[in-house]
């Protein structure tokens, strides 16, 4: 008599079919897809096309346990300046407060790029959103180029249903007391590159290379790659 496979067990390995061709092949497909779609833009110079395949998923990098959701990435149809917006997960006082923050942004959960930053999130995104004032968009070109090409492909991944984030570490507030010139006197230094580059560093031990969208980072870190703290 023929055996047959229980429906339960036929679905379940359906499913994992399905999982298994998401995983390894639908970012090959939706990649050469973006190049063409990439090409026939007029924004195509700022769009950077992103193999999702090759960077880490958030949960597998190593640090990602002491980063929180911060916010989403929306296409913005209420607010003529910008196309993009982000959404704050936080409270508003933190998100507007002038602190420094390790930041990433993630796509379908892959980790695109590692940032830092003195100013809070509200003041880094509101830099990325100036990225909108392009010559191309009909503006005046007043953005940088690293703001342009950031903020032009976080549009054109929202634009394709892609899922973006950004998560963030707080970074905790250093203060010391030396003397200048006979006065005792307490400042608060600037670490966030030192977070940076050590999260770059640790990310690339496990990748072999640093996120996408952090090949402009901190010259710092190029010169003077930091001590790895990942096993």
């Amino acid at each position: 008599m023929k055996k047959t496979i229980p429906t339960r067990f036929s679905t379940r390995l359906r499913t994992n079919i399905n999982n298994s061709y998401n995983n390894k092949f639908t970012y090959k497909f939706l990649n050469k897809n973006n190049i063409n779609k990439i090409s026939k833009s007029p924004l195509n110079k700022y769009i950077k096309n992103i193999n999702l395949n090759k960077e880490l998923t958030f949960k597998n990098y190593c640090l990602s346990y002491y980063f929180v959701h911060v916010a989403d990435i929306h296409k913005n149809f209420n607010n003529n300046k910008t196309v993009i917006k982000f959404t704050p997960i936080i409270t508003e006082s933190e998100w507007k407060k002038k602190q420094e923050w390790l930041y990433l942004f993630t796509i379908q959960d892959r980790i695109v790029k590692i940032g830092g930053t003195r100013n809070g999130l509200y003041g880094r995104s509101g830099s990325y959103l100036t990225g909108h004032y392009i010559e191309e968009r009909g503006e005046k070109n007043s953005s940088s180029i690293t703001n342009a090409n950031i903020y032009n492909t976080l549009d054109f991944y929202v634009s394709n249903g892609y899922n973006i984030k950004m998560m963030g570490f707080k970074i905790p507030k250093l203060e010391l007391n030396i003397d200048i010139f006979g006065k005792k006197t307490t400042i608060q230094p600037q670490t966030f590159h030192t977070y940076e580059s050590i999260a770059l560093e640790s990310y690339k031990k496990q990748n072999k290379t640093i996120p996408f969208l952090s090949k402009n980072s901190d010259p710092t870190y190029r010169k003077n790659p930091r001590k790895k703290i990942c096993n």
